[in-house]
């Protein structure tokens, strides 16, 4: 008689292959976030629980705002833009002749500004043997969960949006 398999990582496992984050530094708050799976991907299965983005740190669960799409073997997330990017002045103590600095209301976007760039964020994608996974067309469930992070860039508004297209 043959054994039974368990959902661990064998032959035929479907598992996160790459994703094109890991560790970096400086994210553009518009970068897309490119997750690339063994096998082509249930859309059905994508969401914010089984691919998850959320700020790492002083203990706050704040998931990333977006879009997921999935083409194949890839999930792309895509974090949402702004929508009201109007300048406000924060009360902050003003030291001399020159004018506070103006900010911007972005609020809605996909990756929390409020807390000001160069967040770190976790990016999770459970594995077996959690019920709550990305799953294969055929049904298979991730076998290997995957855990990374990224910081967002620090700089001016102006800066921390890519203008040129991403790799």
């Amino acid at each position: 008689g043959g054994g039974g398999g368990g959902g661990g990582g064998g032959e035929g496992a479907m598992r996160l292959a790459d994703f094109n984050l890991n560790g970096v530094p400086g994210v553009f708050l518009n970068e897309p976030l490119k997750f690339r799976f063994t096998e082509n991907v249930d859309p059905a299965t994508v969401n914010d629980s089984t691919i998850q983005v959320r700020i790492a740190q002083s203990g706050q669960n704040i998931a990333a705002l977006g879009e997921y799409e999935v083409s194949g073997k890839l999930v792309t997330f895509r974090p949402r833009l702004p929508s009201r990017p109007i300048p406000v002045l924060l009360a902050i103590p003003n030291p001399g002749p020159t004018p506070p600095p103006l900010w911007f209301d972005n609020t809605d976007q996909g990756f929390n500004s409020t807390l000001g760039a160069g967040v770190s964020y976790s990016v999770i994608v459970p594995g077996f043997p959690s019920q709550n996974t990305v799953r294969s067309r055929g049904g298979k469930p991730v076998s290997t969960g995957y855990q990374s992070t990224f910081v967002t860039v620090i700089g001016p508004t102006g800066t921390v949006f890519r203008t040129a297209p991403g790799p």
